[in-house]
């Protein structure tokens, strides 16, 4: 399949074999790939369990919960009983999802974590008997318990698992996942082995190709990697390089962690270093949306993250086709039924989303990925006076805004309505706020009916400066949000392309 457009990721686990009860029946060992039947998922990428373990028959690495006799936890339980119910039925559960896929015309990527993280000194699930034995080969300077990529055994474990993905199991593609735990080596000795890491996606490289040929079909390589190039290079993953020298099928640029949706995620270096190459860009669309509304508790307000909805979906999808995606990757996308399944049949297509409702929101910092140069300015507190320069959030807009009604959204910290504040969109300031709504002692939601063309395809600028206060009142006003909400007129429009 040469135009893959919408790509969907189980992780075996969190909505899969923690959930049924055992012994699993083959309808729900099929679900992961019945649930997506009627959407525009055309790839289905399965990441065979937490790292250390995996969720099949594997003959070269340490099955899930095969080395103990009893469990402390539901989850673990089931997995593990899942697992052998079908084994003990001369089943591999991959070979029943692998086939299912195909039966429904589907793609099959196997997705592998190349960190084996598992404290050496802790027994669990999550741990395997190879990270118990060999304590010597983690990693002692870093905060990860990963092993050490330098050792020669270190890689041949995670090697002979992405080589019999290849060789003995059916699949279109093999994902090797180097975002996880995305520490390799120790510190200080990332530079002077970060040829060592592409010598190692080189050897990957060579036995996809050798399954490809014995198959007689092609099978893909990718890999899921940091979102910006320097953090990337930072972890010793020289991802230019495996472009450059054709190591790659696909990249997925994607993050753990905050899982904030981002129609700003920074992947148009990876747009360009492919653009002369067969290799194709999927990146990440995540599943949260931070910074939402305080929710009241009794006196407490509370801001965390909330599911993303139908708006922030069709703004970062979007957003990603605009900047160059080849096709869109959704790592953490909710249990797929009722409006999900809408959404999976409408973000596979720019066409479709062009006059759809869609909610921009500027994510907001995140110390790890801040760490890994995928930062941002919010929460960002207001220069005041006279002479303070203007600070300036920036967003991207993936629509025609002389054909749209936008309205800006900014939630403000310890604002009042006697501040002498100017906002401004892209230069042009912006008359008083349209609408003003209040949460409690804390946070003002301030809303501007932008004027037709203020918003511009592409990167926005909204500027705030913060000119006076009222006497007394010396603390700074904090920009919590910025969001941009775009929508269309129901009519039908005699101009449309």
């Amino acid at each position: 399949m040469s135009d893959r457009r919408l790509l969907f990721y189980n992780d075996s686990r969190h909505y899969y074999l923690y959930c049924y009860d055992p012994p699993i029946s083959l309808a729900d060992v099929r679900a992961p790939v019945d649930e997506l039947l009627g959407t525009r998922v055309d790839t289905l990428v399965y990441g065979s369990g937490p790292g250390a373990t995996v969720f099949h028959h594997t003959r070269v690495g340490e099955i899930w919960g095969e080395r103990f006799d009893g469990f402390d936890t539901m989850y673990a339980y089931r997995a593990a009983e899942n697992i052998q119910s079908l084994i003990k039925r001369g089943l591999d559960p991959l070979d029943v999802l692998i086939d299912r896929a195909h039966e429904k015309d589907m793609e099959f990527f196997a997705s592998l974590r190349m960190a084996n993280p598992g404290p050496p000194d802790t027994d669990s699930v999550f741990n395997s008997k190879f990270n118990l034995d060999h304590p010597e080969w983690c990693l002692r300077t870093r905060s990860s318990s990963s092993f050490n990529y330098v050792y020669p055994e270190v890689r041949a474990e995670r090697f002979a698992l992405a080589e019999e993905y290849v060789s003995r199991y059916d699949v279109d593609g093999l994902e090797l996942d180097w975002v996880f735990e995305p520490v390799f080596f120790e510190e200080g000795e990332v530079e002077e082995n970060t040829p060592l890491m592409t010598g190692f996606v080189k050897e990957i490289r060579q036995a996809v190709d050798k399954a490809s040929e014995e198959k007689g079909r092609p099978i893909l390589l990718g890999a899921r990697v940091l979102p910006t190039r320097d953090g990337n290079l930072a972890a010793g993953l020289d991802v230019p390089t495996w472009i450059h020298e054709g190591l790659l099928d696909f990249v997925v640029p994607n993050f753990y962690g905050s899982q904030n949706l981002d129609a700003d995620f920074p992947f148009e270096w990876l747009v360009q270093l492919t653009r002369e190459t067969e290799c194709k860009v999927y990146p990440a669309l995540q599943a949260r949306i931070q910074g939402d509304d305080p929710v009241l508790h009794g006196h407490d307000y509370s801001v965390g993250t909330h599911m993303a909805e139908k708006g922030h979906y069709h703004a970062g999808a979007a957003a990603y086709w605009d900047k160059g995606a080849d096709g869109i990757y959704l790592p953490w996308f909710r249990y797929p039924n009722g409006a999900n399944q809408q959404i999976l049949s409408e973000i596979h297509d720019p066409d479709t989303l062009r006059e759809k409702p869609k909610h921009y929101v500027v994510r907001r910092h995140d110390d790890a990925a801040a760490a890994q140069g995928y930062d941002s300015p919010l929460p960002l507190s207001l220069l005041t006076g006279s002479e303070a320069p203007g600070q300036i959030v920036r967003l991207y807009i993936a629509d025609d805004t002389e054909r749209a009604h936008a309205c800006l959204k900014l939630r403000l910290a310890d604002w009042s309505p006697a501040d002498s504040m100017t906002v401004s969109v892209n230069g042009q300031p912006l008359p008083a706020p349209t609408r003003r709504q209040r949460y409690g002692y804390l946070y003002d939601w301030l809303e501007f009916d932008l004027p037709s063309g203020a918003l511009r395809r592409g990167t926005n600028e909204v500027g705030m400066a913060m000119h006076g206060r009222p006497p007394r009142l010396d603390g700074q006003v904090t920009v919590e949000s910025v969001e941009v909400v775009v929508t269309y007129s129901d009519r039908r429009r005699i101009d449309r392309p």
